[in-house]
């Protein structure tokens, strides 16, 4: 028993004894195991509100949930097909109308390592993962920036509380809200290391692949990390340079560069095709490009006041920009958009704008260290920190960071995080050389630098209208003050705040200025101001709730993601889809991952501008004045349609319609194209949603032919405003008609670009504007109408009718079309008049009460309304729109004529068109398709709305247009189009395979957005190959020419300079590892030379 119980604990000892040798960090409380979980926790902590309260998430509004979270689904399935089969999607048809997923994807995180290994967790873990990916991210950036600090000589505590303040520092709180950003300055504190080992040990490995992580998480920061890498390196070359021989100088200048080049082209595969599609976007030209023209003009041309006004000109032309650098370094950010002292009376967010906050202790430290180093007389740090406060308060740097290439941005606040807190951590470890008064003055200059960076606020801003010069762009033009309310919340607290903080610290600064405690304390201190800010953000910034608003809410979003994939496995071919559950989001296809014609990205493929212009997506790009008069493109980088214009949506290939119902009624109807039928299988809870298919017969696969005798050509009037096929200076009923014609040229024709050669055979007609409702009716064969010859009424609904019928009334079970016969009286209307919403019905009959269409089949009615009533100001009116019902009559199997029956109920459809706000003039246009009878009436009914008692609303009769197609107009276009269509489609991954058999020579347009990097190859009948003629046609989409005959094709896409990109990657990973392996065995040869040399002397010594 004895020896059983002594061999017991002699294991039990030996188990400990080896994990005391192994895991020696366990039993150590200040080892990085135990840093690494404090900085966990606080980072848990730091987003706690948001995790709590919101689904463990944290989703910001804006950007975070509007982008980046949809995007990241989108990102997450092509890692998903890489993995898979190997190969990578180099074009995203998700992406706007379709593009270059490298080219436009990579600025928002396409390859973030973040976002790629979310791609082995579920889908709908991705707003969870973006919150952990968060803490993980702060977790390596305070690790990497502890190494920094290390190597710069900082104490180890120094360099804990520093690098905690690094990662959780007032530029990420600010800039939290982008994800990419959040991951490229992760990588900061790796490059600067790799800096300095390059400047000190000829080691290149951590400033290569630094930048290379950083190029790959956000290109658009790698510009000033490269501006800012290349200034600190040659500061700090020449700072050490007597510590080094003129060889070894020499070395650390070529291996400088090699690093920098190196780690830029490591990344190139995806930096040259963003560069490309950057270029494409209109960005070429800039307010920064002009400012660097003017300054050069100057310079040039000797002009000393203009050169300096312009060098020194107050940040952004605005008091308000010029006070951030200021307030941001004295106050904590108030989230993700702003600075909470310095808010926009209309408007929060300033592209200008950023955050260089660190915290408390290092405001205080700072003016220490500036203390110090004049005392030392450390003219260095003197003419850096004259150098940075140049850069912060003078428009120079805001476009020198970014290449003169943008229009001002204050994003490139985070190359001055570190070195902040370095200078403050040196302070720290002297303060056993200083005396206590020394820190003492620090802390009173930081308290009335607190107090004066307040008061500037209304010394500058108050009362003051600011008036915009020089084209500037987010501007704001006046400014709340911190005694107002915003969001019905008090700003006032964090002057209060941030004075308490500074006497409290420096209290017990003082205190235990040489104790060994201290560091521990101002780590805490740190971490309880981290806490706070995080937590502040989200009261100021607010939350998309993930239950219940993003993307319309956790459970519309789980089923409609789920009736997409039913899709995705069983169609192999391309098609798109629309989805009455999109709502107000732009994005909405990204986060089901189904094609649509929706997109709110800043690099959307821009070569599909023109279709999207002429057809009501977006509005032409427009051209501002800057400096000197130079103008420069405001190209905007949103575009929407979810319209069912048959023409737009049969052009498009728009195959799939996801229709929901409104919650508590039955199944009311649906509004879908011809030739659409419902597939049960995939629509889950029919109550709620069902999925439509338009088959083949009804819609082509993936391209058709075109019409011969409707081939035009653009010719550009005025370049990014005006072609002969759109301008800005048209009416609204212009524009309506216009449009309506656009869409039958592409349905059945083509536009091609000015300078296309078209084939042998094919001849352009010249285009004439149809500005007329008679030359569009004649030349189309269309009925069109308009408020001014219809007759509309009002019908008064009866007490407790709504939708359907009262329940409890002696006509509940005549349905949807109850109150033709039950009401309580009807009203002639003419003009803007109320209606009660919730009650009421609008209804649209011809003048003398007959049909709009001639066929019992039915027809196609493209109808326009918009709420002109009201202003855009009031939003929650103006966008207050209708639900649209068509009725007619039908005849039953007998011939009889059954009256006023449902044939098309559009629920959720111009909801939609409003909620992406473009509920206006150009693009309030909605497609309706009546089935199975005679068109008699459009009726528009809008729902209850607001808690109004009398829920009254004005319509906006005035701003009424439609075309009425009757469904034998319909039939001659359908079968044209299904004998043009191509054949046998097949989808791979970044090719298409199909056929055609056409009599003669065609030109094909697919239903594709343009892209140089498509190419078609076709096998004909004889055995050979021929590589066929692209063309861009209408204005965005990819077209070619198809040879006569029963032939086959391949259609393949190669994304522009990736290949080159892939080279250079591979030359420079190959130069990176023989450095490195020539490093590593001359280390070897040195250190085996050092052994027999010290074996030499030890055998000299033992024989003396």
């Amino acid at each position: 028993m004895s020896t059983s119980l002594a061999s017991y604990r002699q294991k039990k000892y030996a188990l400990k004894a080896l994990i005391k040798e192994k895991c020696a960090f366990l039993f150590n409380p200040w080892s990085d195991f135990y840093f690494g979980l404090a900085l966990i926790v606080i980072g848990f902590a730091w987003c706690g509100y948001g995790l709590a309260s919101n689904s463990f998430t944290s989703a910001f509004n804006w950007d975070y949930s509007h982008q980046y979270l949809p995007f990241a689904y989108d990102y997450v399935s092509s890692w998903r097909t890489f993995f898979a089969t190997g190969e990578f999607p180099l074009y995203d048809s998700i992406l706007f109308l379709g593009g270059d997923n490298i080219g436009s994807n990579t600025y928002y995180g396409l390859f973030d390592p973040f976002v790629i290994v979310m791609s082995i967790f579920p889908s709908s873990w991705i707003p969870f993962l973006y919150a952990m990916s968060t803490i993980i991210k702060i977790t390596l950036t305070a690790f990497f920036a502890k190494s920094y600090l290390s190597y710069m000589h900082i104490s180890k505590g120094a360099s804990r509380f520093g690098s905690l303040a690094i990662a959780f520092s007032g530029y990420l709180n600010f800039m939290v809200g982008f994800p990419t950003f959040v991951s490229a300055i992760t990588y900061v504190p790796l490059i600067l290391l790799g800096i300095e080992k390059t400047i000190r040990e000829c080691k290149i490995g951590n400033l290569v692949f630094g930048l290379f992580l950083l190029e790959l998480s956000c290109f658009l920061l790698l510009v000033p990390m490269c501006i800012f890498g290349v200034i600190y390196a040659l500061w700090r070359y020449f700072q050490t340079i007597k510590d080094r021989d003129a060889l070894f100088s020499t070395k650390v200048i070529l291996l400088g560069i090699c690093g920098f080049a190196l780690g830029i082209l490591l990344g190139s595969f995806a930096l040259f095709p963003s560069l490309r599609q950057s270029g494409l976007s209109g960005r070429t030209s800039s307010i920064g490009s002009a400012y660097f023209n003017s300054l050069k003009t100057a310079l040039f041309g000797k002009d000393s006041f203009a050169f300096f006004s312009l060098l020194f000109e107050e940040v952004g032309d605005n008091p308000g920009r010029e006070l951030m650098g200021l307030v941001s370094f004295f106050f904590p950010t108030g989230g993700f958009q702003t600075l909470p002292l310095i808010v926009g009376s209309s408007s929060t967010y300033d592209a200008w704008t950023a955050s260089i906050f660190c915290y408390t202790p290092f405001i205080f430290l700072f003016f220490s260290s500036l203390l110090i180093s004049i005392k030392e007389k450390r003219f260095d740090h003197i003419i850096a920190i004259s150098f940075c406060l140049f850069l912060l308060f003078t428009t120079f740097a805001y476009y020198f960071f970014f290449g003169f290439s943008g229009n001002g941005y204050g994003r490139w606040f985070f190359v001055l995080i570190l070195p902040i807190v370095y200078y403050g951590c040196r302070a720290f470890d002297k303060r056993k050389e200083y005396p206590s008064l020394l820190f003492l003055a620090g802390s009173i200059l930081a308290f009335i630098g607190t107090l004066l960076s307040y008061l500037a606020i209304f010394i500058l801003l108050e009362g003051k209208t600011i008036e915009r010069i020089n084209g500037m762009t987010y501007f704001i033009s006046s400014y709340k003050l911190p005694t107002d309310l915003w969001n019905d919340l008090s700003r006032q607290w964090y002057l209060y705040y941030q004075l308490a903080l500074i006497a409290i610290e420096t209290f017990i600064f003082i205190l235990g200025q040489k104790k060994k405690w201290l560091p521990h304390t101002l780590f805490i201190f740190i971490a309880i101001e981290a806490v706070v800010m995080g937590n502040t953000a989200y009261a100021y910034v607010g939350l998309w709730s993930i239950e219940n608003t993003y993307m319309g809410g956790e459970t519309s979003l789980n089923t409609n993601r789920e009736m997409a994939n039913s899709i995705k496995e069983n169609d192999n071919s391309f098609y798109r889809a629309y989805f009455d559950a999109s709502g107000g989001s732009e994005n909405y296809q990204y986060a089901v991952g189904l094609p649509e014609s929706s997109s709110f990205h800043s690099l959307l493929n821009f070569e599909v501008n023109d279709f999207a212009i002429m057809n009501g997506f977006k509005s032409a790009s427009s051209e501002k004045e800057t400096y000197n008069g130079e103008k420069f493109v405001d190209t905007g980088w949103s575009g929407s349609y979810r319209n069912k214009r048959w023409g737009v949506d049969s052009t498009l290939g728009f195959r799939y319609y996801v229709i929901s119902n409104q919650s508590g009624y039955p199944w009311i109807g649906e509004n879908v194209p011809f030739g659409a039928v419902e597939i049960p299988s995939y629509s889950k809870n029919r109550d709620m949603y069902r999925v439509y298919r338009v088959n083949e017969d009804y819609l082509p696969s993936l391209g058709h032919s075109i019409n011969k005798d409707m081939i035009y050509r653009f010719k550009v009037e005025k370049q990014y405003q005006k072609t002969n096929f759109y301008g800005s200076s048209i009416s609204s009923r212009e524009s309506f008609l216009h449009q309506y014609e656009v869409s039958q040229i592409e349905q059945m024709g083509a536009i091609f670009e000015e300078d296309a050669v078209l084939p042998r055979g094919f001849n352009e007609k010249d285009y004439k504007w149809i500005s007329s409702s008679s030359i569009l009716s004649s030349t189309y064969g269309v009925d069109v109408f308009n408020n001014g010859n219809v007759r509309i009424d009002r019908y008064i609904g009866n007490e407790g009718d709504s939708l359907l019928p009262n329940k409890s009334s002696s006509y509940s079970n005549e349905g949807v079309n109850y109150f033709f016969n039950n009401n309580y009286g009807t009203e002639r209307m003419y003009s803007n008049e109320e209606i009660v919403a919730g009650k009421d019905h609008v209804v649209i009959s011809k003048s003398d009460n007959s049909y709009f269409t001639s066929s019992y089949d039915g027809g196609y009615i493209e109808f326009k309304y918009y709420n002109s009533a009201y202003s855009s100001l009031d939003s929650s009116f103006y966008n207050f729109m209708p639900q649209v019902m068509v009725f007619g009559d039908k005849k039953d199997e007998n011939g009889n004529i059954i009256e006023n029956q449902l044939l098309c109920y559009d629920y959720a459809g111009m909801k939609n068109i409003a909620g992406i706000k473009k509920n206006n003039w150009s693009n309030s246009t909605i497609g309706l398709y009546a089935k199975g009878g005679k068109v008699k009436n459009i009726v528009l009914y809008w729902p209850k709305y607001g808690n109004s008692f009398t829920h009254k609303h004005k319509v906006a009769l005035s701003t009424i247009n439609f075309v009425v197609e009757d469904y034998s107009l319909m039939q001659n276009k359908i079968s044209m189009l299904k004998e043009g269509s191509l054949l046998n489609v097949k989808k791979s991954v970044n090719s298409y395979s199909f056929s055609s058999n056409y009599d003669e020579d065609q030109i094909v347009v697919t239903q594709l957005g343009f892209d140089k990097g498509w190419s078609v190859k076709a096998k004909l009948e004889d055995g050979n190959y021929a590589d066929c003629q692209t063309y861009k046609l209408d204005g965005g989409l990819f077209g070619f020419f198809a040879p006569k005959g029963n032939n086959t094709y391949i259609m393949q896409y190669k994304t522009i300079n990736a290949d080159l990109g892939l080279y250079l990657g591979l030359v420079s990973l190959i130069i990176y590892i023989s450095y490195a392996t020539y490093c590593h065995y001359e280390k070897k040869k040195k250190h085996m030379e050092f052994s027999v040399f010290s074996n030499m002397v030890y055998f000299t010594n033992e024989l003396m």
